[in-house]
């Protein structure tokens, strides 16, 4: 399967937004209309990155925001915070999260990151899994992957 892993643009908002759904990652509806107007906001925000995977139809098979937020701690590197990560159900087991993943995680890495810290449903058990498998595993509450 041929995909690749992209900047979201506006135009791929309703593709997440219906992702965000089936993945019932939500805690509070979403609107369309809201969801244009903070995505460009923050779209122009360098810490943001909201990725996609999408195969040669333009078909969204997942998607994942990473933040990079400045700290005052452990050298004042930044750390990058890694949420929102949703596949299809289709195309999980197919690498489509890692590769996502290891998109954001080569984000924190140029951006000289400290760690990375993901943050999952304490009910997503396989998504646990997947984030343990990627490295996260510091012994933290949560999952956090150094990079020094």
């Amino acid at each position: 399967m041929d995909y690749s892993v992209t900047t979201a643009g506006e135009s791929d908002l309703q593709q997440i937004l219906d992702l965000y759904k089936i993945g019932e990652i939500t805690f509070l509806p979403n609107d369309i209309n809201e969801m244009t107007v903070k995505y460009r906001e923050i779209a122009k925000l360098p810490q943001y990155h909201v990725l996609v995977a999408r195969n040669n139809e333009g078909e969204i098979l997942g998607t994942v925001t990473g933040i990079i937020c400045d700290s005052i701690c452990d050298g004042c590197r930044p750390f990058m915070v890694i949420e929102n990560m949703i596949v299809k159900k289709k195309y999980r087991g197919t690498r489509v999260a890692t590769s996502l993943g290891k998109s954001l995680e080569d984000i924190a890495i140029k951006n000289n990151c400290v760690y990375s810290i993901a943050i999952s449903s304490a009910h997503r058990e396989n998504a646990h899994k997947f984030i343990k498998n990627c490295g996260f595993n510091d012994p933290v509450v949560g999952f956090r992957k150094l990079y020094f």
